[in-house]
């Protein structure tokens, strides 16, 4: 993936407003102290994101708290209330595994070391890079981080960070971090299919299509469901299809609209991957690494499938939007073979999943995974 150029500007503003520590601030300025948390190495930035240029800085991540505030990996819920900052690329230099002293500012990708990038929503309003989470009781509210620095400094076993931040509708953050810093490689949780950032315009011509798979009336909402699967040597694609009830051996054409509803004439939006199972959910384009594996995966939210037939052949034109905004065109023209199966539907653990090569832990893990890092 190719990064951007642009550079965000850093808008610090410097004012002085207390606020009772470790709680969440009723005022638009917050000084709070975070006491736990961990560091995670990515690995090489040329890896991650498959560019060279890349190659010079490796990937941490950060993810702090306040003192009473934790989150239960197993549950993936929060614990408590107050503080959780999260920032998720940190660049440092290749001779370092976790954070080295020095000032890190702002930028956007450039994988430069000593900058980290700025917190961005995507298309399904999920924060990410860098931003900060206020968890009051059963209210959890996000704010983007979009211009700042800090600064990292080692006594003995602790660490200290003192950060200047700027959220998204302009105010400033200068929460500090005092304790003892666990870090883990995580090197092994990038073995799965992670969209590709940030967003871009693809267009790919599938040459094959493997025989698509009718499970009749899977969901039991009156339709017929199907997996179909296109593919070249470079991408294939995974689609759900819910098509109206219908008998013989050709897939109902018209225009299939992405989305969740799972009704007639619709293809299902993707979940996007499923960290505690390990796997892709339809409906997603995956790219291809080696043998059966690949590297990356769009998961495929909004747009539309438009299905022709002709004498048995098919006209497919895909045109959709991924799960971080990336534009996807696709086509296929040629024959699909559909299978019917004799059941009426079956169980959901009859159905197959795309697995992911040792994915027991998605990119975004929190506290305690990976290996610790002994210093």
């Amino acid at each position: 993936m190719k990064t951007d150029n642009f550079i965000f500007a850093l808008m610090l503003v410097l004012t002085a407003t207390s606020c009772k520590q470790n709680e969440p601030s009723t005022t638009t300025e917050k000084s709070f102290q975070l006491t736990k948390g961990a560091s995670y190495y990515w690995g090489n930035a040329a890896d991650i994101w498959d560019d060279d240029e890349l190659a010079g800085s490796n990937v941490l991540a950060i993810d702090l708290y306040s003192e009473r505030l934790s989150y239960n990996s197993e549950s993936q819920e929060y614990v408590g209330s107050g503080y959780n900052l999260y920032i998720e690329n940190i660049f440092v230099d290749t001779e370092h595994v976790t954070l080295a002293a020095g000032t890190y500012n702002m930028d956007s990708i450039s994988g430069a070391p000593f900058t980290f990038t700025p917190g961005f929503w995507t298309t399904q309003n999920y924060p990410y890079g860098t931003y900060l989470t206020t968890v009051k009781g059963t209210t959890i509210s996000y704010e983007l981080i979009t211009a700042g620095s800090f600064t990292v400094t080692e006594k003995g076993d602790s660490t200290i960070i003192d950060f200047t931040l700027q959220k998204e509708d302009g105010t400033t953050i200068t929460p500090q971090f005092r304790g003892i810093m666990e870090k883990y490689d995580a090197t092994g949780s990038n073995n799965y299919s992670f969209e590709p950032q940030p967003a871009t315009e693809q267009d790919w011509t599938f040459l094959y299509a493997d025989t698509a798979i009718c499970y009749g009336d899977y969901y039991g909402n009156n339709t017929s469901n199907i997996d179909l699967f296109l593919g070249n040597n470079e991408v294939f694609a995974y689609l759900e299809l819910n098509c109206p009830p219908f008998s013989g051996d050709s897939i109902p054409a018209g225009t299939y609209e992405i989305n969740g509803s799972r009704q007639a004439y619709t293809v299902t939006a993707s979940g996007g991957f499923v960290e505690s199972e390990g796997y892709d959910l339809p409906s997603f384009i995956g790219i291809y690494k080696e043998g059966s594996t690949y590297s990356n995966a769009y998961y495929l939210i909004s747009g539309t499938l438009d299905i022709n037939r002709n004498a048995g052949q098919y006209a497919l034109e895909l045109n959709a939007v991924s799960y971080y905004g990336s534009i996807i065109h696709a086509s296929y023209n040629g024959p699909v073979l559909l299978e019917m199966p004799v059941q009426k539907s079956l169980k959901m653990a009859a159905k197959p999943a795309i697995k992911t090569k040792n994915a027991t832990v998605g990119k975004r893990c929190r506290m305690g995974h990976g290996t610790r890092i002994e210093q």
